[in-house]
């Protein structure tokens, strides 16, 4: 069919009543007035934001003063969530997403007001579990009732909680890790420790598992069973020993590492234990010799030394210590009698 008329204007409409069809069931149902189609109820989209990550709506050239200036820059839906809580006592008794069944949110005035007729379903914003503290906020809202502020989302059974996470343990509702903790466990049996160790930090690059440093204190053993003798061949030390903490460290270390190389660090999990330079296993036999010694048992002989100082020795070893702790670079001459 040629849509062009006499003048070549394409008249798209005229085309589409000229080539539609229409059923007897279809002409009856329109002659008689029938309604086509019909949509109940509406869904109110809930937006919510952790503490000063309102989420604000600007042209580009426009001051920033007038944008902190605006009235409405702490007057989102979910603050005024909180101040229906506070107004009104049967919000009290409902969840964030139960709450447009018994309040309509007023744009115009932005606050929540009392249903007069009707209701409306409540849709909590999706959020991935990546979001961190957002994705743990989101959970609680599908669970705590009438809370009036921040602090009251993340108190449970009278206890604050420091993060939304905790409170999300506090409550039961994030996962206990034991498929994790089991799973590690299996790797490290029927593969390397090298392995287990590549599959922890896939984990956590996954967010799969809940609590990263439970699965942590109870796998440590499994992920580390293979550095000691790594290192001794590596510095062809067969006799190399090293501590535990020095053991934890490495695999902290090689984890770290594939974590970077995937945009990830352990600094985004605060509880799990982090690497440190211990700077005792890095293939220098020299400077393994010279830092390979028992801690504790210098701090003993520290002590016994530090009874026999005398007054001109102690003003001489806190210079010497102060230029340490704060790495001054000073340079130091000792002449002194011998034994003395």
């Amino acid at each position: 069919m040629d849509m062009e008329d006499e003048d070549g204007v394409i008249d798209e409409i005229k085309t589409y009543y000229d080539c539609r069809y229409i059923t007897e069931c279809e002409s009856s149902w329109r002659i008689l007035a029938f309604p086509t189609h019909f949509r109940t109820t509406s869904v109110e989209k809930l937006g919510f934001h952790l503490p000063d990550r309102e989420l604000m709506f600007f042209d580009e050239d426009e001051p920033i003063e007038n944008i902190l200036n605006k009235k409405t820059v702490n007057q989102s839906m979910f603050l005024a969530w909180f101040i229906g809580n506070k107004k009104y006592p049967e919000a009290r008794e409902l969840t964030y997403a139960q709450f447009p069944t018994k309040f309509v949110w007023k744009s115009g005035t932005r606050e929540w007001v009392p249903q007069k007729r009707g209701f409306a379903i409540g849709r909590i914003a999706h959020i991935h579990p990546s979001g961190d503290e957002l994705y743990f906020l989101r959970v609680l809202l599908n669970w705590v009732r009438g809370p009036t502020s921040y602090e009251d989302i993340r108190t449970v059974d009278g206890v604050l909680y420091p993060t939304y996470e905790d409170a999300c343990y506090a409550l039961g509702l994030m996962d206990d890790d034991k498929e994790f903790i089991e799973a590690i466990k299996d790797a490290s049996f029927c593969s390397s420790a090298t392995y287990a160790r590549k599959l922890f930090a896939r984990m956590l690059v996954s967010k799969s598992i809940s609590q990263p440093h439970v699965v942590w204190e109870a796998t440590w053993e499994y992920l580390t069973e293979d550095i000691l003798y790594k290192k001794r061949r590596e510095t062809g030390r067969p006799d190399m020993n090293l501590t535990i903490e020095q053991i934890k460290n490495i695999a902290l270390t090689e984890i770290e590492n594939h974590l970077l190389s995937n945009g990830r660090s352990l600094k985004k999990w605060p509880l799990m234990p982090k690497p440190e330079d211990f700077g005792c296993y890095n293939g220098n036999r020299l400077i393994d010799d010279e830092l390979k010694y028992g801690v504790e048992d210098q701090l003993k002989e520290n002590e016994r030394l530090m009874a026999m100082i005398t007054d001109e020795q102690i003003g001489v070893y806190n210079q010497i210590l102060d230029a340490v702790l704060n790495d001054s670079g000073r340079v130091f001459f000792l002449s002194g009698y011998g034994g003395t």
